[in-house]
């Protein structure tokens, strides 16, 4: 689920779920480097050909275990600190959005606010989106803002890509669109991007405007939800995506929860709602 680069596989440490819950560690079995063909040594093998080598000794102790065709398998759990605050580890994405909404929840206990606020940990973004739906048909809300950085394009080999750079503020995903079989995206409505682009201005936060095409996020299904809903995509970017070591900017994640802030604390029954 959520694609994953089958070039970083082979080798790579993970968990093995079973159908009662538990995990077992694994690691995608490889050839020994000496024993690969010239050829083979410059060739990524397809995901059909790899195997996971969780230390049994045959197919028979697996499925006792309780692991079956169906289970999931996830990236081992890592982390390490980087120079210049930044830090890298597996499902940093996600993390960093959970960790800009503790931020947020954490002010708003505190503050006076005149908006009803929903903070949601949504679950199956890259599967089909039913996560962040359902809690919108408990919810209700009347706008929403996804909180999933955009890839930086700073590295060498995606210059040109984007203009969005780690450490040089938020990312705001002005446009996106799949067009990978699936004709969705979101764009931003005007009322929505003045309003955030103000309370960057008051908070003296930058933003960092991207257009994405070849991906998606909630919001695509969001604002179809009700009578049609405004939403916004903005978070900390990142770099490696999807890969078990993601990077991020520590001062990036901590401006996207103070821009959300400002942009909540801005909010009342008087903002226009219009999608367009």
């Amino acid at each position: 689920m959520g694609g994953v680069p089958e070039k970083v596989l082979q080798g790579r440490g993970v968990r093995v779920g079973s159908e009662d819950g538990k995990y077992y560690p694994g690691v995608f079995g490889m050839k020994s480097y000496h024993s690969l063909s010239s050829g083979e040594k410059e060739k990524t093998d397809g995901i059909g050909s790899l195997y996971i080598d969780i230390g049994a000794k045959s197919a028979e102790e697996v499925r006792e275990l309780g692991i079956q065709v169906g289970c999931p398998v996830i990236y081992d759990a890592y982390y390490k600190e980087l120079l210049n605050d930044r830090i890298c580890g597996s499902y940093i994405d996600d993390a960093s959005g959970l960790a800009s909404l503790n931020q947020i929840a954490g002010f708003l206990s505190r503050n006076p606010h005149k908006a009803t606020v929903y903070l949601v940990g949504t679950v199956m973004e890259e599967y089909n989106a039913r996560g962040a739906m359902m809690a919108q048909r408990t919810a209700h809300a009347d706008m929403a803002v996804c909180l999933l950085g955009a890839g930086a394009g700073d590295t060498p080999d995606l210059q040109g890509t984007n203009n969005v750079i780690l450490g040089e503020g938020v990312s705001v995903n002005m446009f996106n669109f799949h067009g990978k079989g699936t004709l969705n995206g979101n764009m931003i409505p005007a009322n929505m991007r003045e309003h955030l682009k103000k309370s960057a201005e008051n908070a003296g936060i930058a933003i960092q405007r991207q257009a994405a095409r070849g991906a998606l996020s909630d919001t695509a299904y969001l604002q179809l939800e009700d009578k049609g809903i405004p939403c916004l995509d903005m978070g900390t970017p990142d770099r490696y995506s999807h890969s078990p070591a993601e990077v991020i900017d520590l001062k990036d994640l901590e401006k996207t929860g103070e821009l959300v802030i400002e942009f909540i604390m801005g909010l009342d029954s008087s903002f226009p709602l219009a999608r367009f």
